[in-house]
């Protein structure tokens, strides 16, 4: 495959998936294969001492990335443990090629580039850094400052402040430094986002098989982006068995509805504070206890209306289920019943959170107005 620098250099996020889908480009009266996510080696900087993860196949470090318009130089940096093997050469090539599949998403965590066509070099996976870590970490955080329990209960029914939306469209929130840093309103705006990034992952016909709050990760701004796309690929050798809905552990039938199913799951996780889903179950009895109606319990700080929610998404039957679609909506009406300061925006609570995803391209580069944030 040959590889070219073309004039017009896709240089940020939103303009390199127009790109990666030019038609039949020639070079010198030859068609050539031209991957606008290839990223000069000369152009990226690993920093082997800040290990951010690690994964069967791959450790994660920080990075810095230049010559790339991008809002920020860090970057995480999945590689191969050494020595790589091709097994895990081609689950990371495979990985990588979800990626692209998948294009931007802002509650997704997203591709910057990647660098496969070096053959002195092992696979180079870079994406966007979220410098807060994993939701299921902040959860922890939440829980040892006491989760809610701090909170009055007109401080949990009212925590949120005035909406403003800045110049190019995207929700932020002006918040009171003293305002309890995940509040009813925050959790439920994570739960909002996370079905964003679903319902947008939907639409593209992809099951993650591995939706939970260690699987998300958060911003600086508070944005919370789904992530580790490596089990998209389905591989049965190791499943996370208390967020897998039954129909999957019995027959190995993953679905959009099994991801629903686990998406109930990472509520529970939500709402609990990041607490082991079926703690005192064990991982060969689960199936059982799951068949025979057992299902997590509501937390103290759990809404009703998102418990409800819950218990949809573990109906047995994957038919009976809600949409991603059905279950974003339903959370944006519970943001919306959460606090008063929610009329702020100047559009219907209904519209705004049902909101299509956006599929951004170089006509609309800048239209991400239907994501929902809140910053600490």
């Amino acid at each position: 495959m040959l590889l070219i620098s073309l004039g017009k250099k896709p240089d940020d996020l939103k303009t390199r998936n127009y790109y990666a889908n030019a038609p039949d480009l020639r070079y010198s009266g030859r068609r050539v294969d031209w991957d606008s996510w290839e990223v000069d080696i000369q152009t990226l900087s690993v920093n082997k001492t800040n290990k951010l993860g690690a994964g069967a196949f791959a450790d994660v470090f920080r990075g810095e990335i230049r010559e790339l318009d991008l809002p920020e130089s860090t970057v995480t940096v999945k590689m191969l443990h050494k020595p790589e093997t091709e097994q895990s050469r081609q689950a990371i090539l495979k990985e990588i090629d979800i990626m692209k599949s998948i294009g931007y998403h802002i509650h997704l965590v997203s591709l910057i580039g990647c660098i496969t066509n070096v053959q002195s070099s092992s696979p180079f996976f870079i994406m966007e850094l979220c410098s807060k870590g994993s939701l299921l970490d902040l959860l922890h955080v939440g829980k040892s400052d006491g989760g809610m329990e701090n909170n009055t209960q007109s401080e949990r029914n009212s925590t949120m402040a005035p909406m403003e939306l800045d110049t190019i469209g995207e929700t932020k929130i002006v918040t009171d430094d003293n305002a309890p840093i995940l509040s009813l309103k925050m959790l439920a705006s994570f739960a909002w986002q996370i079905s964003n990034g679903l319902n947008f992952l939907t639409s593209k016909g992809i099951i993650h098989c591995d939706v939970a709050a260690r699987n998300v990760l958060v911003t600086r701004e508070m944005v919370a982006k789904l992530g580790d796309f490596g089990l998209c690929q389905r591989k049965m050798d190791k499943i996370p068995i208390k967020w897998t809905a039954p129909e999957a552990l019995e027959r190995a039938e993953f679905s959009v509805k099994s991801d629903v199913w686990s998406y109930g799951i990472l509520l529970h996780e939500i709402y609990s504070f990041g607490e082991v889903p079926y703690a005192l179950i064990q991982p060969e009895d689960m199936l059982y206890h799951l068949q025979h109606g057992q299902r997590l319990a509501q937390q103290q700080d759990c809404p009703d209306e998102i418990y409800d929610l819950m218990q949809q998404c573990w109906q047995i039957e994957p038919e009976l289920r809600p949409t991603f679609e059905e279950v974003r909506t339903k959370i944006g009406n519970v943001l919306g019943l959460l606090s008063d300061m929610y009329g702020y925006l100047s559009v219907n609570q209904a519209e705004y959170f049902t909101t299509s995803a956006v599929q951004l391209n170089d006509n609309r580069d800048t239209d991400e107005s239907s994501a929902m944030h809140i910053s600490p």
